[in-house]
């Protein structure tokens, strides 16, 4: 996707996530795709697509048994950018019939008696490094457009209020079509998620 610079579930040349899967040599009977981009940890991935009707069908559909993942950082539309590219498929198994008949003799295999083996009992403890973030990049980023906008608006509330106190009229002074500028940007911002599931 970075390399072609898009990010759907087609390229622009044609390529289709099947022809990913079978270039890798997987050979499926069903598949299926989830992508995300831009988000800040893998809960808000997950939660993101479960909240999805369709990507929530392809986490949870039981047709598929095998799942592939990636998660790569580069530059897509000249903006940095992280991209999850989750693949789900089920492995096509039919094996070709035999061509020929073979010969051979029947051999009987014993019995082993399993209930006096010793047993190994294993203990599995997970560790998790440390997720909390001390800085949440999308969070500064967003305080400090806000901050610009907020400043600005306080600027042009400013020069109306020093020039109507002074007496003067401007034909070339905009300030409410600045203002409802900086609101509608304001407002975006504020509204603004970080990822995105496709």
């Amino acid at each position: 996707m970075f390399s072609e610079n898009y990010w759907a579930h087609f390229a622009p040349s044609g390529k289709t996530p099947w022809d990913f899967i079978l270039n890798a040599g997987y050979k499926f009977t069903f598949a299926g795709e989830n992508l995300a981009k831009n988000f800040t940890s893998s809960d808000a991935v997950v939660k993101a697509w479960m909240a999805s009707p369709t990507h929530r069908d392809n986490l949870l559909n039981p047709k598929y048994q095998d799942i592939g993942i990636a998660v790569a950082e580069g530059n897509l539309n000249g903006q940095k950018t992280i991209l999850v590219v989750q693949e789900f498929g089920t492995a096509s198994n039919i094996a070709a019939k035999p061509s020929m008949e073979v010969q051979g003799r029947q051999i009987t295999v014993p019995e082993e008696d399993l209930t006096n083996k010793p047993t190994l009992a294993l203990t599995v403890t997970e560790t998790r490094p440390n997720t909390n973030v001390l800085i949440n990049p999308y969070a500064v980023s967003k305080v400090a457009g806000l901050s610009v906008i907020f400043l600005i608006a306080i600027l042009l509330t400013v020069d109306v209020w020093v020039l109507k106190r002074r007496g003067v009229f401007r034909f070339t002074s905009h300030n409410i079509a600045h203002m409802a500028l900086l609101s509608l940007a304001a407002g975006s911002l504020f509204m603004a998620s970080p990822g995105a599931i496709l």
